[in-house]
């Protein structure tokens, strides 16, 4: 798992100064836009998915390695359903006189 992320970080900097020198649609087209750059996360939720199971994290003395697995996981695939369907669901909390409301506003 480490050297996803090293690869995703090493990415994610060359995208960086190739987007400063040539511009956002440069940096897009050729990093962020890439099968590879897709497959490279692909790789990582199946890898955090499999390190659930190796390390036997369901356990309940293991619950925080659970939920920070959990965690990205649920953050990667959020970003690929906006990217790919365009959908965007916000959770806005306001306090309201002790009172906690929730809306939900889509954005599409």
């Amino acid at each position: 798992m480490g050297c996803l992320f090293l690869l995703l970080i090493i990415a994610m900097a060359v995208a960086t100064f190739i987007e400063n020198d040539y511009g956002a649609a440069v940096a897009r087209n050729q990093v962020y836009n890439a099968k590879w750059f897709e497959l490279l996360f692909l790789l990582l939720i199946i890898n955090m998915a499999g390190h659930i199971f190796e390390y036997k994290l369901l356990r309940k003395e293991k619950i925080t390695a659970l939920i920070f697995h959990l965690a990205f996981i649920i953050i990667i695939l959020g970003a690929a359903i906006t990217r790919y369907t365009g959908l965007m669901v916000l959770f806005i909390f306001a306090k309201d006189n002790h009172k906690i409301s929730v809306s939900q506003q889509v954005i599409i």
